[in-house]
């Protein structure tokens, strides 16, 4: 059997044609218009008889002549667009009693497209695979053509994991404690761009944070209190100032609720701005090991000499240096 493409003229290739008396003498001398054409299709109706005329030799429908330099008796035979157009079984028989056998050839047209991607190995077109059901059901018609209306119902064989998934991604919620979210260098670069107005809410840790990188780039963070006052720190054995000491001041013993913080001058003091009550303070420099933290308190009066503290130096302790609180109302 062979394949025709539907509404297109085409020549095709028809014999052997055989001698009618002996049967296997080739006959490559007939004449065209005495051969009677049949051409029937089936498209699963009733047969269609397309052709039923007779050859011609130039210039008709259906032009039939000897293919040259052939010895086996093979013609070249023409078709119409219109005898084509069809799908389905088509069946051709040749005819002409006097000079040959009767020559018969089966076909199938097939639709262009099926055509030209089976037989002329088409790179503009290809088989039409519409998928329109899955296990005997049809499919769902997709909210964009070509892309599947895709209904997730299980992720590695559990039906959990779909709906924890959809949780995840939909923002209402499932504890993903134990998954890890890469971030994309845009969304870090996105964090460390912000300003750092966005990150200073009270009681957060960028507030926190913000607080002591100010007090280590400053030297100073004097508070927001209503008392002014100099916490100095010197030497106890010749009154030299002691420089570079980092000072932190909170309201609790827990280092947690820090409201001022500062670095010693070269004179050895760090100005505050303190609300009246006690305080703590802790005293750090690298070398030096302090006994933290100290306490202090302050009233709405006079402040001077207020609070006291001591702190050993770690490489000679032979040496002690002293802590004091001067204020002013």
């Amino acid at each position: 059997m062979r394949f025709l493409r539907q509404n297109t003229a085409t020549r095709i290739t028809v014999g052997p044609f055989l001698d009618v008396t002996n049967g296997y003498a080739a006959e490559t001398g007939l004449t065209a218009t005495n051969e009677a054409l049949t051409f029937i299709v089936d498209t699963g109706g009733v047969p269609t008889l397309v052709i039923d005329t007779t050859a011609t030799a130039s210039g008709g429908d259906n032009d039939m002549v000897h293919i040259t330099n052939d010895n086996a008796g093979y013609y070249d035979l023409e078709l119409t667009a219109a005898q084509t157009n069809y799908l389905g079984r088509a069946i051709l028989t040749i005819q002409y009693d006097t000079d040959h056998r009767p020559v018969t050839h089966e076909f199938t047209i097939l639709p262009a497209n099926v055509y030209d991607s089976l037989i002329l190995g088409s790179t503009t077109d290809y088989l039409q695979v519409d998928v329109t059901q899955l296990l005997g059901t049809a499919w769902l018609t997709p909210l964009n053509a070509g892309t599947p209306a895709v209904n997730v119902r299980q992720i590695s064989e559990d039906t959990s994991a779909a709906d924890n998934m959809e949780k995840y991604f939909d923002g209402t919620g499932y504890n993903n404690t134990n998954n890890t979210v890469e971030l994309s260098a845009a969304a870090v670069d996105a964090i460390w761009d912000e300003p750092v107005a966005a990150h200073t809410t009270v009681d957060t840790y960028g507030s926190y944070i913000d607080t002591e990188l100010t007090s280590v780039i400053s030297g100073v963070l004097l508070g927001t209190g209503t008392l002014a006052c100099t916490y100095t720190l010197t030497l106890s054995d010749n009154g030299m100032p002691i420089s570079g000491a980092r000072v932190i001041v909170s309201t609790d013993g827990n280092h947690s609720n820090i409201v001022a913080s500062g670095i010693t001058n070269q004179y050895g003091i760090v100005p505050f701005n303190l609300d009246a009550g006690t305080v703590y303070l802790w005293r750090y420099k690298s070398g030096v090991n302090f006994s933290n933290p100290i306490t202090a308190t302050f009233s709405d009066l006079a402040l001077s000499a207020v609070g006291t503290g001591t702190l050993v130096e770690t490489e000679s302790s032979s040496r002690i240096r002293k802590a004091s609180f001067v204020g002013s109302s």
